[in-house]
């Protein structure tokens, strides 16, 4: 297991790009693309996988995806069939959704696109036949500038959340993180200072990881609002 610490994610981290991911040509509807992965977090016991990912052109296969999957996309565009009823849905670059685990859909990609992913599929939790959101969740900014959490998705057992949380300037104790998370900065700054003093800056579009258990204190000087995705072990 990946030590307890904080995870700054980068979109363009050195190496990116020089091992190719291996790919099963029976889980495309089209060629084999050109894809690479960087993990940044990875707990196979309760499936939790946290990275980097791009793809040149491709369609999957049809079926119910296998995990629920929160994404920031960084560059092209994405597109989601809803496999009963043929609608379409498009994600465009700087904008965070979630695919729920059991959704029946396609992904069809028309051009290049990169983002940064958090996957929940945990091993001992069958695929569920009715998902508990039928299509995409797109993550929306607050726009009334209010402090508060705006759950936007939750998963059929309520472990896996995504959402957009807001508040005034704050600070907190140093304290273990009660579950795993991915943020996303909306609107801005944050740091947040580790049990070694070290300071970790982010700023509007940078995503950081913290797991659960690594131990830290929160401040902001001013607004702050933020994209999320968390998992309770």
């Amino acid at each position: 297991m990946t030590a307890k610490k904080i995870i700054r994610l980068s979109s363009n981290p050195k190496g990116f790009g020089t091992n190719r991911d291996e790919l099963d040509i029976e889980s495309f509807d089209s060629e084999l693309p050109i894809q690479n992965t960087q993990s940044y977090f990875e707990n196979a016991d309760i499936g939790l996988f946290v990275g980097l990912w791009d793809t040149t052109v491709m369609i999957e296969k049809p079926g119910a995806y296998d995990c629920d999957e929160l994404m920031f996309l960084l560059e092209g565009e994405v597109e989601i069939k809803n496999n009963r009823t043929g609608k379409i849905e498009k994600i465009i670059a700087g904008e965070a959704f979630v695919i729920p685990k059991g959704y029946d859909c396609q992904w069809i990609q028309k051009g290049y696109c990169r983002k940064f992913y958090m996957i929940s599929e945990n091993p001992t939790e069958e695929i569920p036949a009715n998902p508990s959101v039928e299509g995409i969740v797109i993550l929306r900014k607050n726009e009334t500038v209010e402090q508060g959490n705006n759950i936007a998705y939750q998963n059929h057992n309520n472990k896996f959340n995504a959402g957009t949380w807001s508040t005034q300037s704050f600070e907190t104790d140093f304290s273990a993180y009660s579950k795993n998370e991915i943020v996303q900065i909306v609107k801005g700054k944050l740091t947040l200072i580790d049990i070694n003093d070290e300071r970790h800056t982010f700023e509007k579009g940078e995503v950081f990881f913290i797991p659960q258990g690594a131990i830290a204190k929160w401040q902001s000087s001013d607004y702050l609002e933020v994209f999320y995705g968390s998992l309770k072990s």
